[in-house]
């Protein structure tokens, strides 16, 4: 579902209502049928999926989907529900150095900007020092057996390729943080923000950015401006 174009995400989505019909309780279907929902922004009927899935299976989905339903969360201003969310994934999964930052967003939607800000960079710091680069980019690192500057090199070639693919655009700016080179983090950034200005995860990057620069003020602006534009996140 995460492929394709819109007229395939729709078809998916037909197929997926009808294999919910068939099956109301099966887990796969349910957690499909949510994602599935969540890719052509039928928000609120992907979040009555997930929470179905949540409460259904509850000692048996992992993590992956609450994760997913807390993104729903921040992404429909769901603020309360996002803290809780993803306060409960910190108690469950410890190890696990994203939630923290993500609890950063929720609390600001929530009305506590300076202790959200905080939080986020509690997070992206327990992020370096767990990982040594963003969790965003884990998948990425991961397919290169864990070289980050392996990573980066390919990344680098996708982007001259693609010089116009905002998702690979941050994915470089993700691994440029990760090897602490923030001025090329900074420049590819640049070129982001002339793709889609308002994109959330790209003031988020930012906010990460000026605040490994020293420059806290304009980093709390740029996470404000993260937080404002939830809506508008993929």
């Amino acid at each position: 579902m995460q492929g394709g174009g819109k007229a395939d995400k729709e078809k998916g989505v037909e197929y997926l209502a009808k294999a919910y019909e068939l099956a109301p309780y099966s887990q796969f279907v349910l957690l499909e049928y949510a994602r599935g929902l969540n890719a052509v922004n039928r928000d609120e009927d992907s979040i009555g999926m997930y929470e179905k899935l949540l409460r259904v299976f509850a000692d048996k989905v992992g993590m992956a989907p609450k994760r997913e339903l807390g993104d729903m969360y921040l992404k429909t201003n769901k603020s309360a529900e996002a803290v809780k969310t993803f306060t409960e994934l910190m108690q469950v999964d410890s190890k696990d150095p994203s939630y923290q930052r993500k609890l950063g967003f929720a609390l600001a939607q929530d009305g506590k900007q300076q202790d959200g800000f905080e939080e986020f960079r509690k997070g992206f710091t327990k992020e370096q020092d767990t990982l040594g680069y963003p969790y965003a980019v884990y998948d990425i690192v991961s397919a290169h057996a864990g070289l980050l500057e392996s990573a980066l090199a390919d990344q680098e070639k996708i982007v001259a390729k693609n010089p116009n693919d905002l998702q690979a655009l941050l994915a470089l700016a993700r691994l440029y943080i990760g090897t602490n080179k923030l001025k090329e983090a900074r420049d590819t950034l640049d070129k982001a923000r002339k793709l889609q200005e308002l994109n959330p995860d790209l003031h988020e990057i930012m906010a990460e950015v000026m605040c490994r620069q020293n420059q806290s003020t304009s980093g709390f602006d740029e996470f404000r401006m993260a937080v404002n534009n939830m809506h508008l996140k993929d």
